[in-house]
C-alpha cells in the first residue's frame, strides 16, 4: 500500500511542475528589449486575461525598458477525455 507522504510529494511534484510550464507559456516577451515578462507580475499583467479574449489590443509599458507595446489576447481551450479517473489523473 503506498505511503501517503509519498502520494503527497508526488503531488507536490506534479504541481510545480504544472506551475513552472503555465508561467512560462504565459509570459510575455517585450518586442523592444526581448525581456520575458511573467504572469506572476499581478500589476502588470492586470488587464491582460480576459474570460472571452475580446478586449485587446492593449496598451502595456514594459517595465525594464519602459517603451510602449501592445498586446492581443488569445483565448484556445481544448479538453481530454478518459474512460476512468485513474486515466486523467496520469
Amino acid at each position: 500500500m503506498p505511503d501517503i507522504m509519498d502520494h503527497e510529494k508526488e503531488l507536490d511534484k506534479k504541481i510545480k511542475k504544472w506551475s513552472e510550464k503555465w508561467e512560462k507559456d504565459h509570459a510575455l516577451i517585450c518586442p523592444h528589449c526581448n525581456k520575458t515578462i511573467y504572469p506572476p507580475d499581478i500589476e502588470f499583467m492586470e488587464r491582460l486575461i480576459t474570460y472571452h479574449g475580446e478586449d485587446g489590443p492593449i496598451y502595456k509599458e514594459c517595465p525594464y525598458c519602459e517603451k510602449e507595446f501592445w498586446v492581443n489576447e488569445k483565448v484556445n481551450r481544448t479538453w481530454d477525455e478518459f474512460k476512468t479517473a485513474k486515466e486523467a489523473y496520469k
